[in-house]
C-alpha cells in the first residue's frame, strides 16, 4: 500500500527545509554585516587614536590641534551613531524576516499536516 498525499506531503517538506536553509542563511549575512559595522567603528578609533598621537608631536599651534581632534572626536560621534543605527536596522529587519519566514514555515507544517493518511488498496498487489 502506498500512501496517495506521499509525494505532496514530501514536496511540502522540501519546501519547509528550503525556509530553514533561507533563516540559516538570512542569520550568516546578519552575522557578517555586524562583524563589518564593528571592524569598520575599530578601524575609525583605531586611526583617530593614531591621528590623535601625531597631532601631539606636531609643531602647529596649540588652537589648531585642538580645533582638529574635536573635529575628529565630531567625525568618530557621528560615526558611532551611524554604526548603532545601522545595527540596529539590521537587528530589525532580521527580526521581521525571520517573522515572515516562520510564518511561512508554520503554514506550510500545517498544510503537511492536515494532509490525511489515505491508503491507495489499489496498488495491493
Amino acid at each position: 500500500m502506498a500512501d496517495i498525499n506521499e509525494e505532496k506531503r514530501s514536496e511540502l517538506w522540501r519546501e519547509i527545509v528550503k525556509i530553514e536553509d533561507k533563516e540559516e542563511s538570512l542569520l550568516a549575512i546578519k552575522r557578517q554585516y555586524e562583524k563589518q559595522l564593528t571592524n569598520f567603528y575599530s578601524d575609525i578609533q583605531v586611526l583617530n587614536c593614531r591621528m590623535t598621537n601625531l597631532l601631539e608631536l606636531s609643531p602647529s599651534s596649540h588652537k589648531i590641534v585642538e580645533q582638529i581632534e574635536e573635529n575628529n572626536w565630531s567625525i568618530q560621534r557621528a560615526i558611532g551613531w551611524y554604526v548603532d543605527e545601522e545595527l540596529d536596522n539590521l537587528d530589525k529587519q532580521t527580526k521581521k524576516a525571520r517573522r515572515l519566514l516562520d510564518d511561512v514555515r508554520e503554514e506550510l507544517i500545517t498544510e503537511r499536516n492536515r494532509l490525511p493518511w489515505e491508503w491507495d488498496t489499489a496498488l495491493k498487489n
